[in-house]
């Protein structure tokens, strides 16, 4: 039996990216060995991805405390240190993270004939275990790493750094995908590497379009109660919108900062709060509703390239799509007909076409949804992850 070494700083059960590479190739018949922050279930063998632990506080513990936030500081300003002076080399490998978890694999791991490497941080890693075990290296980049976030302190200290990670390690893996046709471009011209394309999609759901009531229309998002996606726009956006229209939402970490301003800013009496499901729950789930809503303004380089899980939940939940003009989302409506977009990432304009909009358009763009379950899900994916593992280890 083939042994294939799955690594993601994740918890691996949250992870539906990293989640189903794990159950594709153990159904398949390989033998799995995961390294993340929790295991996914699935894998015959499970290492924790090495982290520091957080100090308790407790009062005796104060001492402790203050001698974990000293060494933190320490630790931060070494690392500034290092990446200002452009110690690239020296900066990775001296991290707890980087030398606790490559020695806690070769302890537990006698032979790998596959590492599947999650993301650019954990590239060099994995590569150098290939080295050791003579494993092939599959990399899936999940972002595209030099431009992850857009803030001071990352151009100033990450952005050149994992520029150069990318330049020297990508081109030593032997397969790489990412999420999107236009990372994969990036990705291919920044670093002169063959990028293939794994979307983020949701198993096959068979489910038929739910028709739209006769007196209102029924908006879904669902996601992470995350301050960056700046979720408050749908809120605006409903002072905007006719009165047969809801708004519903469906987010994990509602009892955060975040997720109770969202709470008091939406005193809009047609808007709705629901507890999350499942993973594998969540088209079901959403195809009573009529429109799946995203508005992401592109703050970084990434989110205007997104092309999310939520996305393809909301075909195989057979709903109508609306979403701001996020170039590789547009790419999916424009080729099956399935929802609209604006022109600009503006609210006034998004309400004005919404408004506009009659039942049967929403019919006929959810039937769209339907046409495109069928091509875009994680059976199609499962295919050409299989096809790539079977080429890299016979």
């Amino acid at each position: 039996m083939k042994d294939v070494l799955i690594i993601s700083d994740s918890k691996l059960q949250l992870d539906p990216r990293v989640y189903k590479q794990i159950i594709f190739l153990k159904y398949a018949g390989y033998r799995i060995i995961s390294c993340g922050v929790s295991p996914s279930g699935y894998e015959d063998t499970f290492i924790r991805l090495f982290k520091k632990e957080k100090v308790r506080s407790s009062s005796w513990l104060s001492f402790a405390k203050l001698y974990a936030r000293i060494l933190i500081k320490l630790d931060k300003f070494k690392s500034k240190f290092l990446l200002g002076n452009r110690s690239y080399e020296k900066y990775y490998w001296q991290q707890d993270v980087v030398k606790q978890t490559i020695k806690r694999l070769t302890t537990a791991i006698q032979k790998c004939d596959l590492i599947i490497a999650n993301d650019i941080p954990v590239l060099p890693m994995a590569l150098k275990l290939g080295q050791m075990y003579q494993a092939k290296v599959y990399i899936d980049a999940h972002e595209y790493e030099p431009l992850h976030y857009n803030t001071k302190e990352f151009n100033k200290y990450y952005k050149d750094f994992w520029y150069y990670i990318c330049k020297k390690y990508l081109p030593k893996a032997d397969y790489m995908t990412t999420v999107c046709a236009g990372i994969a471009e990036k990705y291919s011209k920044e670093f002169n590497v063959t990028c293939g394309v794994i979307i983020n999609a949701p198993y096959f759901n068979k489910l038929d379009p739910v028709e739209c009531s006769d007196n209102k229309i029924k908006l879904i998002h669902h996601g992470m109660a995350a301050r960056g996606r700046q979720l408050e726009n749908m809120i605006y956006l409903m002072d905007q919108l006719d009165d047969q229209f809801e708004l519903h939402f469906m987010l994990v970490g509602l009892d955060s900062t975040y997720g109770k301003e969202l709470h008091s800013k939406a005193v809009n009496n047609k808007i709705y709060f629901h507890d999350p499901v499942n993973m594998e729950e969540i088209p079901k789930e959403l195809n009573k509703y009529d429109i799946g809503l995203y508005l992401l303004f592109p703050e970084s380089y990434n989110q205007a390239m997104a092309l999310p899980n939520k996305l393809f939940e909301f075909i195989q939940a057979r709903l109508a799509i609306a979403i701001w003009p996020s170039q590789e989302m547009v790419k999916i409506i424009d080729t099956y007909k399935n929802g609209i977009y604006s022109k600009d990432f503006d609210v006034q304009q998004m309400a004005k076409i919404l408004n506009s909009l009659t039942k049967k358009e929403i019919m006929d763009m959810k039937w769209n949804s339907n046409k495109a379950a069928k091509e875009l899900n994680a059976e199609v994916n499962r295919d050409k992850l299989l096809t790539i593992v079977n080429n890299l280890i016979n």
